[in-house]
């Protein structure tokens, strides 16, 4: 490894180690910024966001992100109403649109947006000529097939695969199969699937020919000693005291579980497994001189879709020599995208100095076709975690950014160059209704106590104070929320969306202190009659949190507005009647205490599918999922009935009318109305039959996420929503961005649009 090290240095002479002393002086080229330490840049593996802003220097999607001036109706540069511009995704390393062909190419005649109306299985994308890596290294086609190849590999297990192999993603034929062999097939929650069926042709997975079995199998050995031998079923039993589709082994084999721990095989039961699957059975190739990417795809895709999967480096290339050359001796993982086997630069800048803990430089890569376009010629983040530190090195002009949030933001929110920046991350507490203490179950087991508890938080107060910038948020789905990419209005500002809080006090984002104490009287006489507590002694809640500042800050004013409005407090009326602990914790401890579901409520937050509001919910908040952090409520199975559009009913009756696997059985039509489980309202309409875009499908997703957020938040109590992150951060003032305000995709408008002055 040392030989590899030091032959690496030679071959980029230009990644070079520097200090940053007290000898340091600005260069006015230069944007100087911040950024948490990471030892690992490597897009395929990573998937921390500090590794992603940095490797996204270097890289480029075969699309981008970019603003629709002539739909937006104005021209080129004009940024007077920024929030507003429409917004597209453009060619960037590809040469073109994606071009659909084959005998899957269909029309969808319910849109008008041409992005939106070829839909197809098979799919051609035609590169840039002339596209390199920094050191002259071309990028072809089949530079795509091989580095995909390598994201795939079922040895090395990267955490990016997903985006290739998976159908919300791009899922390409043969991609799933190949990336799973040889493991352990898994259910929604990431546990092991055990079997008495021994039939390959009943598991839900992309090739069913592919589904194997292990079994154990009992032996003696020359010394007359008991062993077991593992094979695949039924394929391998020859043995004649193995096992045989009529006598199937008791459990012996220990399974790992996702959310930790271990159990054993069931008796009488076995492990699904994958078996080995040929890469040549992947269905991509480089086609017209290695100019072009043809693959097929498991189910259709639209043009608009397909460009929105090929925005970044997380399905973009490796350098094949270098991603190679680091790869260990078991074939389990590669050095590429450390400091000892960097990165090598296909994107608008290349990675100078990486000086471990310290500081990471780029500068533009003139090897990149779009250089021009970034203005800014060179990048510095400086290795820093500590607020304080961050704001010093601000304050003292030696960084031209900092995040002014938290206790920073009353000093700063009225700077001249403070930017605000929203985003999806809803914090909330997470109820845990199945806790019991001293064989008793606790107060959040009742419902009217959670109800209780939400009507006794001020959000307001809390989004001005201690959360601070934040916006207060009464929903588990903040006001960044859409249901569609095409939406054009935000899913809270829907006629479904407002009609889910009608009854939760919006006009004071659901405070209530008087609904709060009637409620709480309610709850606690409930908890006597079941002898959860003895009259006059109190209701206790833990609240298990990380220990941090903030977050104490957080814990200590949500404690006060709960006592309150409770008149809990000494000299009140209820005084005595309840109690509020604040558990903190460091990180490990709190996560091994959340696992265990040693708490009453969390502090937790969620975020991300921005567009997808039946997504997040689903997935957030789907007691099958491994992502729900509340414990005791059953919501997969709840049954939900919501009104949808006349082209709705018509799709979903030809999809039942046409389902030869019964898996829209349990979906069931009465005019307008649909019944559905809260599983099947994402995972089988949105994502399957509701799909395709049509003029009415906003509107109708709007409705199944209203029906859902109605069940957990309204009806079931699980969580109590909080505030919608805001991020701040100050700038000095030769940084300057075209954009005018914030816009719901592309942010503040990222490098490209920015640029520095000869201002100091």
């Amino acid at each position: 490894m040392k030989k590899l090290f030091g032959i690496l240095l030679t071959a980029v002479a230009t990644l070079t180690l520097v200090a940053c002393g007290d000898s340091f002086k600005k260069d006015p080229n230069t944007y100087y910024t911040s950024i948490s330490d990471t030892t690992n840049i490597n897009p395929y593996s990573v998937t921390l966001a500090n590794a992603s802003t940095l490797y996204d220097l270097v890289s480029a999607g075969l699309y981008r992100g970019e603003i629709d001036w002539a739909a937006s109706g104005k021209t080129e540069g004009d940024f007077s109403d920024t929030a507003n511009l429409v917004y597209t995704r453009v060619p960037f390393l590809a040469a073109e649109q994606p071009q659909a062909f084959g005998d899957t190419v269909k029309t969808n005649e319910d849109t008008t947006n041409p992005d939106a109306a070829t839909e197809s299985q098979e799919w051609k994308i035609k590169l840039r000529s002339g596209l390199t890596f920094e050191d002259g290294t071309p990028i072809t086609a089949t530079t795509y097939v091989e580095s995909w190849k390598r994201l795939l590999d079922p040895k090395v297990l990267n955490d990016r695969a997903v985006n290739i192999y998976d159908t919300s993603y791009v899922g390409i034929v043969g991609a799933e199969s190949y990336f799973s062999q040889g493991k352990s097939v898994v259910d929604s929650a990431s546990n092991p699937v055990f079997t008495d069926e021994v039939n390959k042709n009943n598991a839900d997975i992309e090739n069913p020919d592919q589904l194997g079995y292990v079994y154990l199998a009992e032996s003696k050995n020359k010394d007359g000693l008991v062993v077991r031998t593992a094979g695949w079923y039924p394929e391998s039993v020859e043995a004649e005291d193995a096992v045989t589709a009529d006598r199937l082994p008791d459990g012996t084999e220990d399974v790992e579980l996702a959310k930790g721990g271990k159990v054993k095989v069931p008796a009488g039961k076995v492990r699904r497994y994958y078996k080995e699957f040929s890469w040549d059975n992947v269905e991509v190739q480089a086609v017209d001189n290695d100019t072009t990417i043809q693959f097929a795809l498991r189910k259709p895709k639209s043009r608009w879709d397909l460009k929105g999967s090929f925005t970044s480096a997380v399905t973009g290339v490796v350098h094949l020599a270098k991603y190679d050359a680091g790869m260990s001796a078991d074939g389990t993982k590669t050095t590429y995208g450390t400091a000892e086997n960097p990165l090598i630069s296909y994107g608008p800048y290349k990675l100078t100095t990486w000086q471990k803990s310290v500081v990471f430089e780029f500068s533009k890569n003139d090897k990149f076709f779009d250089k021009d376009a970034y203005r800014i010629e060179k990048i510095r983040y400086n290795v820093l975690t500590d607020q304080k530190v961050i704001v010093n090195e601000f304050e003292a002009g030696r960084i031209d950014v900092a995040g002014v949030g938290g206790s920073y933001f009353d000093k700063y929110k009225s700077h001249p160059t403070l930017k605000l920046t929203p985003d999806s991350y809803t914090f909330r507490f997470a109820f845990n209704s199945e806790r019991k203490v001293d064989g008793k179950l606790t107060a959040v087991s009742i419902n009217e106590f959670r109800k209780a508890f939400y009507f006794a938080v001020n959000r307001t107060e809390l989004a001005n104070g201690s959360a601070a910038p934040a916006t207060p948020t009464q929903t588990l789905l903040n006001d960044q929320y859409y249901t569609s990419e095409f939406a054009t209005t935000k899913y809270r500002d829907t006629a479904s969306g407002k009609a889910v809080i009608q009854s939760l006090s919006p006009a004071t984002q659901g405070y209530n202190p008087t609904e709060a104490k009637r409620l709480f009287d309610e709850a606690y006489n409930k908890a006597v009659t079941e002898g959860l507590v003895v009259q006059g002694q109190p209701l206790k809640l833990e609240y298990l949190v990380l220990n941090a500042d903030s977050n104490i800050a957080i814990a200590n004013q949500v404690k006060e507005s709960v006592l309150n409005a409770f008149q809990a407090k000494e000299g009140q009326a209820n005084a005595g009647k309840f109690e509020f602990v604040v558990n903190a914790q460091e990180t490990d401890a709190m996560d091994d205490l959340a696992k265990k579901g040693s708490f009453d409520i969390m502090f937790r937050a969620w975020g991300g599918l921005d567009f997808d509001a039946v997504g997040l919910l689903g997935q957030v908040y789907s007691n099958k999922y491994s992502y729900m952090n509340e414990k005791g409520f059953q919501t997969a199975d709840k049954v939900l009935t919501f009104t949808l559009s006349d082209k709705a009913i018509e799709k979903i009756n030809k999809a039942k009318n046409t389902d030869t696997e019964k898996k829209y059985t349990n979906i069931l039509v009465n005019g307008n109305d649909v019944t559905a489980k809260y599983d099947d309202a994402f995972n089988l309409l949105e994502y399957e039959i509701l799909y395709s875009e049509y003029s009415e499908r906003a509107g109708d997703l709007a409705a199944i996420a209203a029906a859902m957020e109605k069940y957990i938040l309204v009806d079931e109590v699980i969580a109590i929503p909080l505030f919608g992150r805001v991020g701040a951060s100050a700038y000095s003032s030769r940084v300057k961005f075209d954009f005018q305000a914030y816009h719901s995709w592309l942010g503040w408008g990222g490098l490209r649009y920015m640029s520095l002055t000869t201002d100091k």
